[in-house]
């Protein structure tokens, strides 16, 4: 999506409600009126689709960018470890993200040998 990179009179910064980050108006539209950040909105969205029944191996690059931007821009991504979890990228248990999958809907983590995953559409082990 484009988003503008310079401030825009009238438009002032606020800490966005989910990652507490400094943010601004970004011209993307609706990110600004419920005072989130473009990459929270973003993620918001995906958790969205993914509560009601997507497949969310199919964000999984996007989520990941996201989750990173969000970081590497000094926000706290906590409120999206779920997304992760349900890649398999983040133990649910320790928190490591040393981890390894079946190839399937399986996870373990190599730290704490931790399981969890996916059965017949069920989540366990969260």
């Amino acid at each position: 999506m484009l988003t503008t990179n310079r401030f825009a009179r009238g438009s002032g910064v606020y800490a966005c409600r989910v990652c507490k980050r400094n943010t601004r108006s970004t011209g993307r539209g609706d990110n600004e009126h419920v005072r989130l950040c473009a990459e929270c909105f973003d993620l918001s969205g995906i958790e969205n689709a993914v509560l009601d029944g997507d497949d969310v191996r199919k964000y999984a690059d996007e989520i990941r960018s996201l989750y990173a931007a969000i970081i590497q821009l000094g926000g706290n991504a906590k409120s999206f470890n779920d997304l992760l979890f349900q890649l398999g990228d983040y133990c649910p248990d320790c928190g490591s993200t040393n981890t390894e999958s079946n190839g399937s809907t399986e996870y373990r983590c190599v730290e704490c040998d931790h399981r969890w995953g996916v059965d017949c559409g069920e989540h366990y082990g969260y």
